[in-house]
């Protein structure tokens, strides 16, 4: 990304424009230490449409339906 260049051979992102690893990991590590200190705030309420409401709730069976499958797994071990 660094170095990604427009048609004209322009860099397209200066150096202020991309972060490095480490300084996405020290965001994630403060978000982190944030939330499970209930320091973090979060938006009051999210409208989703019926479309994202069936995709949402399709996502949450898929993932009930694997982490059930992960329990059986463990048992039969």
């Amino acid at each position: 990304m660094k170095s990604l260049r427009d048609e004209t051979g322009q860099k397209m992102f200066t150096k202020i424009d991309w972060l490095t690893e480490q300084q996405i990991a020290r965001y994630f590590s403060r978000l982190s230490a944030l939330n499970k200190s209930g320091q973090l705030q979060r938006a009051s309420s999210v409208s989703m449409n019926e479309d994202e409401e069936v995709d949402a709730d399709d996502l949450a069976a898929e993932t009930e339906t694997v982490r059930r499958r992960q329990q059986m797994r463990e048992l039969e071990l």
